[in-house]
């Protein structure tokens, strides 16, 4: 009996459908694995930026607690001085800005020629 079984198709399907099943399962369950890992590796890239960063900003207060860092700050984001101290402001003059001339050509040039001249005639002459 059981070697008319083995001799089965019948037989031999199921087991080759078990073994397609369990290969389909595990071939899943591999990539499953190497996605997590691949994702495990970017989780751990990620906190070790954020830990850098971390000692950074800690550096950064640290640095900022200090009195002459206060006092810097106060003098840059609220125009404070100390006593005894000028503060001086320079303000920069703004270029003139003349208004282009948007013709061009050879005619443009004509007329730019005889405004200039006229003008120059007359405020010679009042």
């Amino acid at each position: 009996m059981q070697k008319g079984l083995k001799n089965s198709i019948w037989f031999n399907i199921l087991l080759l459908l078990v073994v397609l099943f369990i290969g389909y399962s595990s071939y899943g369950a591999v990539r499953k694995a190497l996605e997590l890992d691949h994702e495990k590796k970017e989780a751990d890239e990620k906190i070790a930026e954020l830990v850098e960063k971390k000692t950074e900003l800690e550096k950064k207060i640290a640095k900022l607690e200090t009195s002459e860092e206060k006092e810097r700050d106060a003098k840059e984001r609220l125009n404070m001085k100390n006593t005894g101290e000028n503060v001086v402001v320079i303000v920069e003059k703004e270029a003139e800005v003349k208004p282009a001339d948007t013709s061009s050509g050879w005619w443009a040039s004509i007329k730019n020629f005889f405004k200039t001249t006229y003008k120059t005639i007359w405020l010679k002459f009042p």
